[in-house]
């Protein structure tokens, strides 16, 4: 939603993050990369509506709703999603986040991008 061209951060966006060579890299082979993700996710911030994600042909996964305050002070939500594929031993994290109160209006632009979303399987 904001321009990154002056502060490389932004309040409301989506990120994607690749980890290839998961189990080389965290000893946990992709998809419990993902629910380990999540999980310190559970434990560390407010969450609500934990579930698991992803099509168990390529990808296994886990997603939630998480409240958080920001170094700001400002309080933000983010939607949290972690999907292994274990065949290609890559593990993405992918989250949405918008200031909570922008959340109502931000989201149907949030839920577009992961209802949307498409990954490579052989990648």
């Amino acid at each position: 939603k904001e321009s990154l061209k002056k502060v490389k951060v932004y309040k409301t966006g989506f990120s994607v993050n690749t980890i290839k060579n998961c189990l080389g890299k965290t000893g946990k082979i992709p998809s419990e990369y993902a629910k380990q993700w999540i999980d310190k996710m559970t434990a560390t911030i407010e969450s609500s509506n934990l579930g698991e994600a992803g099509d168990d042909t390529y990808f296994k996964g886990y997603n939630g709703y998480f409240r958080s305050t920001n170094p700001e002070g400002e309080k933000i939500v983010q939607f949290a999603l972690a999907l292994g594929n274990d065949k290609t031993g890559t593990v993405y994290l992918c989250v949405f986040e918008s200031p909570e109160a922008e959340w109502k209006n931000t989201w149907p632009i949030g839920t577009t991008i992961a209802d949307n979303l498409a990954l490579e399987t052989e990648f």
